[in-house]
């Protein structure tokens, strides 16, 4: 009954694999294989695999997490954020398309962590591209999420009421009124 996943998350998120690791192990030693689900599994290998920098892994990770799931967008925001920090920009930049646009009853929880990220990472992707309009589109949502109070945790991360970071080039910028 411990939260053993959660806990590691903390850890590899804080740079420390090693103790993430660590806690799997005890998981392992907890918990019977035939009580450990792939996609569990899946999270698990995925989450190690972003803390220690291998990026492929981790895309590996999550289309195995992905098979095992019956929502449409679970497991894409870490797919393209895979595909992103091994700077594959177009694959990163069609999976989150896929991840903002696939309708899913169970998407609710997950854009309540990442929907925010999407918006402003498609709209950086689509002005990398020169694609303004669709960049423009994105850093609008992302600022009428903002302003609707659904950015999630970033935006208590961010001070409250402090809008989004703002889009690297000025030009650009659809935050003027913040």
């Amino acid at each position: 009954d411990r939260p053993y996943l959660g806990v590691a998350q903390i850890y590899a998120q804080a740079g420390r694999p090693d103790l993430a690791r660590r806690l799997r192990e005890e998981q392992n030693a907890a918990i019977e294989a035939s009580r450990r689900s792939i996609e569990d599994e899946a999270q698990w290998d995925q989450m190690l695999a972003f803390a220690e920098g291998r990026y492929d892994d981790a895309i590996e990770a999550a289309r195995r997490g992905y098979g095992e799931v019956g929502c449409n967008n679970c497991w894409l925001y870490e797919l393209a954020r895979a595909y992103d920090l091994l700077g594959e920009a177009d694959s990163a930049l069609a999976v989150y398309e896929r991840a903002v646009t696939l309708p899913d009853g169970f998407a609710l929880f997950a854009e309540f962590y990442n929907l925010g990220d999407k918006y402003r990472r498609l709209g950086e992707l689509y002005e990398e591209r020169g694609e303004r309009d669709r960049a423009v589109d994105y850093y609008n949502r992302l600022v009428e999420l903002w302003a609707e109070g659904g950015a999630g945790p970033h935006r208590a991360a961010r001070g409250g009421d402090v809008g989004p970071p703002p889009p690297r080039r000025a030009g650009l910028s659809p935050c003027a009124s913040f």
